[in-house]
């Protein structure tokens, strides 16, 4: 994703604004907003995804206006990455553990 919006979306299950099961998401620049998903209202990284986000902007709980949002209390709003997911924030970059999953419902900007 180059500079783009993803906004406006619903999932029944995982990933409101973007899923990632397999594979590689690349984020430079743009936003994720007003997305709904029951875990990962904004993006959601599944067992063997990766999700590499370099700027840009995935909107949370904190900011009410444009948050993504989950109906899963702890489905990360921002960002939900399963255990076995990887991401890459800001070049530093994490696998998490199996059984272990990680969330964000904070806006994540860079």
């Amino acid at each position: 994703m180059e500079n783009g919006t993803i906004s406006g979306n619903e999932a029944k299950i995982y990933g409101g604004g973007v899923y990632v099961e397999e594979g590689t998401f690349i984020m430079n620049g743009g936003t994720i907003s007003g997305n709904t998903a029951p875990e990962g209202g904004g993006v959601y990284v599944g067992t063997d995804g990766i999700f590499i986000m370099n700027k840009g902007a995935i909107y949370g709980t904190n900011n009410p206006s444009m948050t993504n949002t989950v109906t899963d209390p702890d489905g990360g709003s921002a960002l939900y990455v399963s255990g076995g997911g990887k991401y890459t924030i800001d070049g530093i970059s994490k696998t998490v553990s199996i059984g272990i999953n990680e969330t964000f419902n904070n806006t994540i900007s860079r």
